[in-house]
């Protein structure tokens, strides 16, 4: 035999210990990985929880308002239509000098937008004039905002949001 066959020659045993050593240094990389990963994870985490803790340390907004009640009316030989929107409080205190944003639709068209202010009683008048409204068309007001300072608007609570009525 010459040296290079007994070389290429396993011994018995040789293949486990070979496949332990290849495992090994696997496991070595992957706990490197993990360790160094394990770092960048840890102050990804960290930040958050800052984040987290800044969002519940935040001043209170004050008070919520929300729409209490939206009501349409026709007035004038069916050309106008006028909306009286009422704001109030969680507690259901008249909201006095909230300014209410509102959009108008006719069959589901946008056609304005109006913004006004209520008064000491909480409520607001806006007025849509529509010289084309015929029979049978629809007109809705939506209202799209409400703002009064150190108050938030709570659109969640609102008893309706958008009231609308049809042209006899």
């Amino acid at each position: 035999m010459s040296p290079t066959q007994n070389s290429s020659k396993k011994r018995p045993g040789q293949s486990l210990v070979e496949y332990a050593a290849v495992l090994c240094l696997v496991a070595l990389v992957v706990v490197g990985a993990v360790l160094a990963l394990g770092g960048w994870t840890a102050d990804r985490v960290e930040d958050t929880t800052d984040g987290f803790e800044a969002l519940q340390s935040q001043p209170d907004p004050g008070p919520a308002l929300h729409v209490a009640d939206i009501h349409l009316k026709l007035r004038g030989r069916r050309r106008l239509v006028s909306a009286t929107v009422k704001i109030v409080d969680g507690d259901e205190n008249r909201a006095g000098r909230a300014t209410v944003n509102v959009s108008w639709f006719v069959n589901g068209t946008s056609v304005g937008d109006e913004s006004r202010r209520t008064k000491r009683g909480g409520k607001v008048r806006f007025s849509y004039r529509g010289l084309e409204l015929g029979s049978g068309d629809v007109v809705r007001l939506t209202v799209i905002d409400v703002s009064k300072s150190e108050h938030w608007y709570d659109s969640d609570s609102n008893v309706e949001s958008a009231d609308e009525i049809e042209i006899p």
